[in-house]
């Protein structure tokens, strides 16, 4: 079978499983049958790539490097909506602001706690 000669080896992606993540990333599709059929896969084959580590692997990556992609995006709109007065929106942009805060406030208190004490 075509199939079966397309899954992954180690440390390689197969051109299927990355166009998969492509339609998959571009949301080009309406159902999961869409995608398969996009690409000559069935159910059956996608979840035997699952179970391969180095896919896994693949598909977490795209996933991340995605969204970093799309952060620019998102902090525009969520700024946008901010200033029309969305409270969902400046909720969502002060918890966010506070948590950097807090983040920042740790790493400078963990600097502090490794300053070694002066012995006199």
């Amino acid at each position: 079978m075509e199939e079966e000669a397309d899954i992954m080896t180690k440390n390689e992606t197969s051109k299927k499983q990355k166009k998969f993540i492509e339609i998959l990333l571009n949301c080009d599709y309406e159902e999961d049958s869409d995608i398969y059929s996009q690409i000559g896969i069935n159910e059956e084959t996608f979840y035997k790539w699952l179970k391969d580590e180095g896919f896994k692997k693949y598909m977490e990556d795209a996933v991340s490097a995605h969204i970093i992609g799309e952060n620019p995006k998102v902090v525009k709109s969520l700024i946008d909506q901010c200033k029309k007065g969305n409270s969902t929106a400046l909720k969502i942009y002060f918890d966010l602001k506070n948590k950097e805060k807090s983040e920042t406030e740790k790493i400078y208190v963990t600097i502090l706690d490794d300053v070694p004490n002066e012995k006199n």
